[in-house]
């Protein structure tokens, strides 16, 4: 697919096969209503490199980037208000297991946890130290965090404590998207594809066209999903 921009795409999420957002350099966001065949610009309101979106739905989505900024809309993207979260280092990732809990990541491990839809965060310790690229949770205590040299690390109980997972790579690990308990999918470096159906015991590699360092993917159910990438890559 086309997003008519040359900007690198960070970010992508469908809430259903018609409705999405992509996000990317310079406060990118863009927002299709037909799977992706056309895209329409939205007004961030800031210029630095957004890194990752996340929706409820329809009306309700969140975005983070650069310098700790966190932005959240409620009419759909239309609007995009700012909020602190008490961090200025790049954040990479965000995700919300309902409306009022959420979890972003960033640069050297650092992760923070709003319980009140975003309006404050706190930080909380996963362990690493690493440039973590990936944060998401099935639940309120569920989740997976993803970064360089392959790494995955688990969770059980809403961050307190988390657990190594083989990844079966060294790769850069940038993007995945979590379907249930056994389903994930995982992008990265040099348009790196890969799929577990049994919970990450076994990873195996896909095929994915391009060479292109893929940054994060979105799936809507089992077989249909979307990734986007350098270089305004989305497949």
């Amino acid at each position: 697919q086309s997003s008519a921009v040359s900007n690198h795409l960070f970010g992508v999420y469908f809430i259903n096969s018609n409705t999405g957002w992509i996000v990317g350099d310079v406060g990118l966001i863009l927002k299709s209503t037909n799977g992706g065949v056309n895209w329409v610009a939205q007004n961030s309101t800031i210029n630095v490199q957004i890194t990752s979106v996340s929706f409820l739905d329809a009306n309700t989505g969140f975005v983070v980037g650069w310098y700790g900024n966190f932005l959240k809309t409620t009419n759909g993207g239309t609007n995009w208000v700012k909020n602190p979260t008490s961090i200025f280092t790049d954040l990479t990732c965000v995700s919300f297991a309902d409306a009022n809990t959420g979890f972003a990541v960033g640069q050297y491990g650092k992760m923070v946890r709003t319980s009140n839809g975003g309006t404050s965060w706190t930080e909380i310790q996963t362990g690493t130290s690493i440039r973590l690229e990936y944060v998401g949770f099935l639940n309120s205590t569920m989740g997976t965090i993803i970064g360089e040299n392959g790494t995955i690390r688990k969770t059980t109980n809403g961050g307190v404590n988390w657990t190594n997972q083989t990844s079966g790579t060294g790769s850069w690990l940038n993007g995945m998207s979590i379907q249930n308990t056994a389903f994930s999918v995982i992008v990265g470096e040099d348009g790196l594809v890969r799929k577990t159906s049994n919970g990450g015991t076994n990873w195996y590699t896909q095929t994915s066209n391009t060479i292109n360092w893929l940054r994060k993917t979105n799936f809507i159910d089992t077989n249909t999903g979307w990734a986007v990438g350098d270089n305004g890559t989305i497949i």
